[in-house]
């Protein structure tokens, strides 16, 4: 004879297959994008200096060290959000000169704002942002290479750092 199972033991069976399909639909990620512990995209975003090869930098003409740089240079940074809309929220520069000495350049969300207007970027849309910065008040010979740190935000409040580089020539 064939015995049933009680209502409460099939109301839980059917609760745990269900559990289980929907944790498998979570684990596929059609996009190649998982989500971070806390719930956010990672986001992946490529950034490059242009020019690519040899940064320019120039002599300023006047010695108002430490209200302007002594040396100045022009350079555009290059970013391409691939799987998330973002906004730049600071770019940190450090110029080095051949001696080792560091001179940082700090640009904020309020300096970004004044300079580009708004700072998002789209996912799979690459935009430049043109800087010009003086620097090398403490500089003992030419500089060298710059290193910079640029800091973005998802949407959603998550946040990625990307670093850059690009050298200078020798004068």
């Amino acid at each position: 004879m064939f015995r049933s199972l009680p209502r409460t033991s099939a109301a839980i069976l059917l609760v745990l297959s269900v559990s289980f399909a929907a944790c498998d639909e979570l684990d596929d990620d059609p996009f190649g994008v998982a989500p971070s512990g806390d719930g956010f995209l990672t986001p992946t975003v490529n950034t490059l200096v242009i020019p690519a090869t040899t940064l320019p930098f120039q002599i300023m003409p006047v010695q108002g060290c430490p209200s302007a740089g002594r040396f100045g240079s022009h350079f555009s940074l290059l970013v391409n959000p691939i799987n998330v809309d973002l906004t730049m929220t600071e770019v940190g520069i450090q110029f080095v000169d051949t001696a080792g000495i560091v001179s940082p350049v700090t640009f904020g969300q309020n300096d970004l704002k004044v300079l580009f207007g708004s700072t998002a970027v789209f996912a799979g849309v690459e935009r430049s942002f043109p800087f010009n910065a003086t620097f090398g008040c403490s500089f003992q010979a030419s500089p060298h290479v710059m290193r910079g740190r640029a800091v973005f935000v998802n949407p959603l409040g998550g946040r990625v750092e990307q670093t850059f580089e690009g050298r200078f020539g020798s004068r």
